[in-house]
């Protein structure tokens, strides 16, 4: 609906040449490959189309899901089951790190922040933290969790701080940044999943935080382009192009939810396993 929303614009306001990158950019980003076409460019996301820019992020995730699982069979089958995959992740999760900090050294270059080879640590940390839960390795003691849980949460404390600062154009994100970041983010993750502490815990179930979740990926999908259009449409206020690009956003997101992300998942139970249902796990989740 995104891609079908953003041609549709384009042909209606834009001149041809637009047009055309828009619906090779639409190709890319529909088939899951458009980090590698801003890549090709130099990471120079101005030449693509602007309503685009934030989906790179997307065919690294579906690289990642088509590639992964096919790897972590494969490596279970293997006589040395764990130690083949915790090698394995600890590859995926070295390479990229050493990879942004010699090609950051060599010059900067927009390319590191794009490719799937240079961001692909930051999955497997996720998939890392699943491992070990699933295995058993990460303690439900009270004498163990206790500790954790608040660990977790000034891990979510420390992580909005970093927020706050500009750390692409100084290097800190590609000099190590971004496997602090990747590795507080799946500790968090683990304790949110086994025993988060009071203030994570009443957070996590605030029933407006459920909803906004349950939301998350049309809002992901619908901001960019509803903020490039409110700035568009008021250009000389900012409060306004803000409040419009929200509005709109969550308005979209919210439709998207119910009248398209619903009914699919709906039929997905009907298709797939009875245990849960996958609108439960997919807000449980977000």
């Amino acid at each position: 609906m995104v891609i079908a929303f953003v041609v549709s614009y384009t042909a209606l306001t834009g001149e041809g040449a637009r047009l055309a990158t828009t619906l090779t950019d639409s190709l890319g980003v529909g088939l899951y490959y458009f980090n590698w076409l801003l890549v090709a460019s130099g990471g120079n996301a101005g030449a693509h189309q602007v309503m685009y820019t934030h989906l790179w992020s997307l065919s690294i995730e579906e690289q990642f899901y088509m590639i992964w699982p096919i790897l972590l069979v494969g490596l279970c089958a293997t006589r040395f089951r764990k130690m083949a995959v915790l090698a394995a992740m600890g590859v995926l999760m070295a390479w990229p790190t050493i990879g942004r900090v010699i090609l950051w050294q060599e010059g900067p270059s927009l390319d590191l922040y794009f490719r799937t080879d240079l961001r692909i640590d930051n999955l497997m940390w996720g998939a890392l933290a699943a491992w070990l839960l699933h295995e058993g390795y990460w303690s439900r003691s009270d004498q163990v969790n206790g500790p954790l849980s608040w660990l977790g949460f000034a891990a979510l404390v420390v992580f909005f701080g970093l927020a706050r600062f500009d750390l692409l154009s100084n290097g800190f994100l590609y000099l190590g940044g971004y496997s602090l970041v990747g590795s507080m983010s799946a500790f968090y993750i683990a304790v949110a999943a086994c025993r988060p502490a009071w203030p994570m815990k009443l957070l996590l179930e605030s029933e407006w935080l459920r909803w906004v979740g349950r939301v998350s990926y049309g809002l992901y999908l619908w901001h960019i382009p509803m903020f490039k259009l409110s700035a568009k449409s008021f250009p000389e206020m900012l409060w306004l192009q803000n409040s419009a690009a929200l509005l709109g956003t969550f308005a979209l997101a919210t439709a998207s939810y119910y009248l398209i992300e619903r009914p699919f998942l709906r039929l997905k139970d009907r298709l797939g396993p009875r245990t849960r249902r996958s609108a439960d796990l997919q807000g449980e989740a977000a």
